[in-house]
């Protein structure tokens, strides 16, 4: 079964190469394949102690699809995965989430403004179900892109500031940091 997993993977990945993220100008044909681009981010990752839930272990996926607007303006939509596990308590939780993005690219950096929603547990029982809430961030941010020579591929980080967040916020810090790759 890891196998056949781990194969998935691998060609999934290689098929996002056919629409990997590229330099674009007034020449460039407006098609998906020419101004599309894809990428897929890995974050959340956590593990330790909770003061008062125990140890848990958390990790994230976020895959993107964006379209190259113009030579340094691209949008796109993106969603989000975090799971997170409580072994102490033997809870289990599964929060999800998508948001449309607008970046201006500068260069090697890029300026970043996403609305997230986020759908979260709000109480959660010892079968792991639960009522769920619909949250919202409005993110404004500054990022960093690394980019091999003759590739489309390139490496992000992403530092962001919530503009809605308040003391009474149900997120820990209005600060989000953002790894991902785009093909």
């Amino acid at each position: 079964m890891k196998t056949v997993s781990l194969t998935a993977v691998v060609s999934l990945i290689l098929s996002f190469n056919a629409f990997s993220q590229k330099d674009v100008d007034n020449k460039t044909p407006w098609s998906v394949k020419d101004r599309g681009y894809l990428g897929l981010g890995f974050g959340g990752l956590g593990l330790g102690t909770h003061p008062i839930y125990g140890t848990y272990f958390s990790i994230g996926l976020s895959p993107m699809a964006g379209y190259m607007i113009a030579k340094n303006f691209s949008g796109g939509l993106a969603f989000e995965y975090q799971y997170t596990s409580y072994s102490d308590i033997k809870i289990k939780i599964h929060q999800y989430g998508w948001y449309p993005f607008l970046r201006y690219n500068v260069k090697n950096f890029f300026v970043q403004t996403d609305y997230d929603w986020y759908s979260i547990p709000q109480t959660i029982n010892q079968s792991g179900n639960a009522d769920r809430i619909l949250l919202d961030r409005f993110f404004v941010g500054i990022g960093y892109t690394s980019r091999s020579p003759g590739s489309r591929s390139a490496f992000n980080v992403l530092a962001s500031y919530d503009l809605l967040y308040t003391n009474t916020s149900n997120f820990s810090s209005p600060l989000s940091f953002r790894i991902f790759m785009t093909f």
